[in-house]
């Protein structure tokens, strides 16, 4: 605006300049000729060029308020979307389901082009539970090629256990996205859940550098238990005949126990796994998990199939020697297997009305023994990855203190 200013004056300067050449001045206007003398031309020249120069001023003064208030206005509605911004993370944060939805739809009107709104509206359904509203405005994040890779990854790890494949979206990927750690992650988890133990295991050679020890350790220790629970599906399937499954299984399991001797999961898999050949061992391993471990479905399960494997001699003796009350569920539910197995009529009716007595349909129930450190998802069997946030080896057997 300045610069035009400049010009114009700078033309109504020269036109003066020009009129004031001569010594009488003569104006034609409309057929007119207005003669004038020097003096009164030069008050003429005078009068144009500030009346100019007041007009544009005016002009210039007005536009720069009006791009000020212009401006003002938005850092205003931006201070104030920032604020609400703010206010709706802190909503999600504090699982405060009303609060978010409510800053959203402010900032549904000053957002809504901001490629980063999607991503916090997939975030607040999440919360809600919209899992299809959370899975649409993250695939809306996909259309932007900066941001493709953050859909991917919350698309991965929305819980849906309708989808065959989960992990759907990572193959659509580039080869420079698959380098980063969370796919990566994404990527070995895939190969779990589908049953690809060597390609889960060549990806955590490859990129082993990005993880830490603690991850690594986790991650290998998943990686040999889902090879033993591959084996031991096989084994299980041919109606337990084919002894080198389980002969795989075992050395898997055990592999993973001896990768961590505190982690009571990979114990009580290897104990497990032990049941048809080695009772004594089993039961060794199972007494370090007991009684912390007692109130589990998996673990009284696995000690009735670890009783019942030993010699029937041994079988009340080891019961009464192991660290378990005569007067729990547990101790009853364990002498009622081996009357069973014995076939002492009396004895087994007398134990389960026993256990009825002290635990009742009504009284509290049996925990299951996986739960995911990460989300708290509980599972009946063990898994490599949890099913609800995709967490490799997550699944742990949080003993009681």
């Amino acid at each position: 605006m300045k610069t035009a200013m400049t010009l114009v004056l700078l033309v109504v300067l020269v036109a003066g300049i020009q009129f004031l050449s001569a010594d009488t001045v003569t104006i034609l206007i409309a057929g007119y000729e207005i003669s004038m003398s020097l003096s009164v031309a030069l008050t003429f020249v005078l009068v144009v060029f500030f009346l100019a120069h007041g007009l544009l001023s005016s002009i210039a003064s007005l536009m720069a308020w009006s791009q000020h208030r212009s401006l003002r206005r938005q850092l205003q509605r931006s201070q104030e979307s920032l604020d609400t911004l703010g206010l709706c993370w802190q909503a999600v944060v504090l699982q405060d389901k009303k609060g978010a939805d409510r800053h959203l739809a402010v900032l549904k009107k000053s957002l809504r082009d901001n490629p980063l709104f999607p991503y916090l509206q997939g975030r607040v359904c999440e919360m809600k539970g919209d899992m299809e509203g959370a899975r649409q405005a993250y695939q809306a994040l996909m259309f932007d090629p900066k941001l493709s890779a953050l859909g991917i990854r919350e698309l991965t790890h929305l819980p849906d256990n309708q989808v065959k494949d989960p992990f759907q979206w990572l193959s659509t990927l580039s080869v420079e996205q698959r380098q980063e750690p969370w796919a990566v992650r994404a990527l070995m988890a895939r190969a779990l859940v589908m049953g690809d133990i060597e390609g889960a295991n060549q990806l955590l050679c490859t990129h082993r550098r990005i993880f830490d020890a603690k991850e690594t350790l986790r991650m290998e220790k998943a990686i040999a238990a889902a090879e033993g629970k591959r084996a031991w599906q096989v084994y299980n399937d041919s109606q337990k005949q084919d002894q080198e499954a389980l002969q795989q299984a075992q050395e898997a399991f055990k592999k993973a126990y001896q990768r961590d001797r505190n982690d009571a999961a990979m114990r009580a898999l290897y104990a497990g796994s032990l049941c048809d050949t080695d009772g004594r061992e089993a039961l060794s391993l199972m007494k370090k998990i007991l009684p912390q471990g007692a109130g589990f479905l998996f673990v009284q399960t696995l000690l009735m199939q670890i009783i019942r494997s030993l010699p029937e001699k041994e079988r009340t003796k080891t019961i009464k020697s192991m660290e378990i009350k005569e007067n729990s569920p547990l101790y009853h539910r364990l002498m009622a297997s081996v009357f069973e197995s014995l076939g002492f009529v009396e004895k087994l009716a007398y134990h389960e009305a026993e256990v009825m007595r002290l635990q009742p349909p009504e009284g509290e129930t049996l925990r299951h023994a996986w739960t995911c450190d990460h989300c708290q998802d509980q599972s009946p069997t063990w898994q490599p990855v949890c099913v609800n946030c995709k967490t490799i080896g997550s699944y742990t057997m949080a003993l009681a203190t």
